[in-house]
């Protein structure tokens, strides 16, 4: 059966970075995403009615967006990792603030404050220092990125966003996957002397016994510093060489990461410049939770003596010390816990927040009645991060201040850092 084929005009963007449209179907107003278009484009679209809300297939643009542009990489509409690259740059930072607007400024009202600023990344192409991949073994070896929505493999030798040595390593690594059979993933990161570490994990199938052959080879000629590999249902991985990813703190030098990193250093750098405006020194205490390897801790930490970071991932939590240890911070404690479980100390003056996705409601519940004066929050769900100044804001707190970040530059995520006070 044929999708039927309309002409819309789109509306806004959505949280994800697809433009929404409406429709009249079936006697009601149903909403349509629809991928790499713009508000105000007339388009004409494949329509899915079978799915909620309904989907739309870009087949022609009748009126363009001003800021509509050929995207640089030719695999972008295939691809969708970089939704936003068909826009241009001042297309782009309009989108986001429109996204900031749609969400985060609607959901607070009056309560928004007055200072409200985006901030753009300081490069927007290979940029990327970590990113996940697909491969998939049936026949030919593939390696790139899943088509959006779909299992599918989309091979890939160039990627515009990739950092110079892990786009280099995606042709030779199809070479090594050599008779392999199956399927998974590989993630990508920097290693020692800022050479490429992979981890390559199969949902099915199994390597080839060639594969770590060719990986110690290519370890020997110093093309990758290590990976690791983990085979279907395996307890641990089996390791080639030094697989220990790194990327940069906030203060800019070298961090080992064994969990989770940002992928920007440079947007990394922003952030930590603004938190470090914000913390100040001297401060009577300071707790960071969900504080991972230390990426921010490093930066914040210097001329703050009573400095708490909180981890819940013991790996983690190890790489924190010995990043902190590196850089004459070891006075720093470094605390294993789960954030929601973990009381704040009683006397302790700011906080600063760094949850995943999913936001953290109930440690901002226990904030709000606690002693703290003062809250950063980082956020990288704008949806998330409005939910949890509402239970804040519903407790007497006041947020100052706004900052977005272009962490993911040719996307839609934005980065925010609310920056919060009693009263």
């Amino acid at each position: 059966m044929n999708e039927p084929r309309l002409t819309v005009v789109i509306e806004s963007f959505a949280v994800g970075g697809d433009g929404v449209a409406h429709h009249e179907w079936q006697g009601q107003n149903r909403a349509v995403f629809v991928p790499q278009v713009a508000p105000g484009e007339e388009v004409e679209v494949s329509l899915d009615a079978s799915v909620s809300p309904m989907r739309g297939t870009l087949e022609s643009v009748r009126r363009p967006s001003p800021f509509r542009r050929e995207p640089p990489c030719a695999q972008a509409v295939q691809c969708g990792g970089c939704p936003w690259m068909f826009l241009d740059e001042q297309g782009q930072q309009r989108a986001r603030e429109e996204l900031l607007r749609s969400t985060v400024l609607r959901a607070l009202g009056a309560e928004a404050p007055a200072e409200v600023l985006l901030h753009e990344a300081p490069w927007r192409e290979r940029y990327r220092e970590r990113a996940r991949l697909a491969f998939s073994l049936r026949g030919r070896a593939q390696v790139g990125y899943r088509r959006p929505r779909s299992r599918q493999v989309l091979p890939v030798e160039e990627c515009l966003v990739l950092a110079p040595p892990l786009e280099g390593v995606l042709g030779p690594l199809r070479g090594w996957l050599g008779k392999s059979r199956g399927e998974g993933e590989v993630s990508l990161a920097l290693g020692a002397g800022g050479k490429p570490v992979l981890a390559l994990e199969w949902a099915r199938g199994e390597p080839d016994a060639g594969l770590f052959g060719a990986l110690e080879k290519a370890v020997q000629r110093g093309e990758i510093a290590g990976a690791s590999v983990r085979s279907e249902g395996a307890r641990a991985p089996a390791v080639v060489g030094d697989p220990t990813a790194w990327s940069r703190g906030a203060d800019g030098a070298p961090l080992e990461t064994p969990d989770f990193a940002q992928a920007h250093p440079g947007v990394v750098e922003q952030i930590g410049a603004h938190l470090r405006r914000l913390v100040g020194t001297a401060r009577g205490s300071v707790v960071e939770l969900f504080a991972g390897a230390g990426t921010f801790t490093v930066a914040l930490a210097p001329g703050n003596p009573r400095y708490t970071a909180e981890e819940s991932s013991p790996a983690s939590c190890g790489a924190a010390r010995r990043n902190l240890a590196g850089r004459g911070l070891s006075w720093v404690k470094v605390v294993e816990a789960r954030a929601e479980e973990w009381a704040v100390p009683p006397r302790t003056e700011l906080v600063l927040l760094d949850p995943p996705r999913g936001g953290a409601r109930q440690t901002c519940e226990a904030l709000a009645s606690s002693q703290v004066q003062e809250l950063l929050y980082v956020s990288c769900d704008p949806v998330t991060l409005s939910r949890d100044l509402g239970v804040l804001i519903g407790a007497g707190w006041r947020v100052r201040s706004l900052h977005g970040f272009d962490l993911f530059p040719q996307t839609s995520h934005l980065e925010v850092v609310a920056h919060l006070a009693r009263g």
